[in-house]
């Protein structure tokens, strides 16, 4: 189910209140109708008389049985789309170019901040992985690259 904006329930309209339920029971009765042919073989594999006698009411075995080669048809369908979408999405992110990072504080601010030389903060500031020495009063006394 999708999430509301507003998820507590006390501060949506009552609009909102009937869609969501009326969203929920429609996806229900939608999984209930597609899983009632599949129930509907199950009980007749088992052996349960009432159920082969759903099974002959509605057409009997080989309507059943294309209806659940429809069924499948239409899982296998919608899984291929799934893939198709989460390639694209893949091939999207990689060839989309990666912004710059945009920083808050200005790099002059860090520098007067934490008491590092300007030239030193350029150079470590595309390094991934910064080792940082601390003094006992918990000033900076040098920077190590890995």
């Amino acid at each position: 189910m999708t999430e509301l904006v507003i998820n507590d329930t006390h501060h949506q309209t009552w609009g909102q209140r009937i869609l969501v339920w009326v969203l929920n029971a429609s996806g229900w009765f939608l999984w209930g109708y597609f899983l009632l042919p599949i129930f509907a073989l199950g009980c007749w594999f088992l052996g349960f008389k009432q159920c082969s006698q759903w099974i002959d009411m509605s057409g009997g075995y080989p309507y059943l049985k294309a209806v659940l080669l429809t069924y499948m048809e239409a899982v296998a369908g919608m899984t291929v789309l799934w893939f198709a979408w989460v390639g694209y999405n893949l091939c999207i992110d990689r060839l989309r170019p990666m912004p710059k990072p945009q920083y808050l504080v200005d790099l002059s601010d860090v520098c007067q901040t934490f008491g590092i030389p300007e030239n030193v903060l350029q150079e470590f500031q595309e390094i991934q992985v910064v080792v940082v020495h601390f003094d006992n009063n918990g000033h900076i006394t040098g920077l190590d690259s890995i």
